[in-house]
């Protein structure tokens, strides 16, 4: 996720804690009861923006990987995004895909 808020990888401890991805792509902070707090953005649209940044057009095949197993792309209508959770699998949102 450094790479769609683009954050510098040497600040990531500061953004240590719990987060809330819900269905729709939207990322928020959360505590211990898992309710959404603060809004962070939807990382469904920041994949859709980084893609057409990165390609050069306007939402065109833009993958991206992070060495933490996070996971996106945008490309033909279809964007998604994949977290890994803390239940040794993935959390993940798309938009567009059908």
């Amino acid at each position: 996720m450094c790479w769609l808020y683009e954050i510098d990888p040497m600040n990531i401890p500061y953004f240590a804690g719990r987060y809330l991805l819900d269905a729709n792509g939207n990322l928020y902070t959360t505590d211990a009861t898992n309710l959404p707090g603060q809004w962070l953005g939807n990382l469904v649209q920041l994949a859709q923006q980084k893609g057409a940044r990165t390609s050069g057009g306007t939402g065109g095949d833009g993958p991206w990987s992070t060495s933490g197993g996070a996971a996106g792309n945008s490309s033909g209508g279809c964007s998604y995004v994949a977290i890994p959770n803390s239940s040794g699998g993935f959390t993940s949102a798309s938009s567009g895909c059908g």
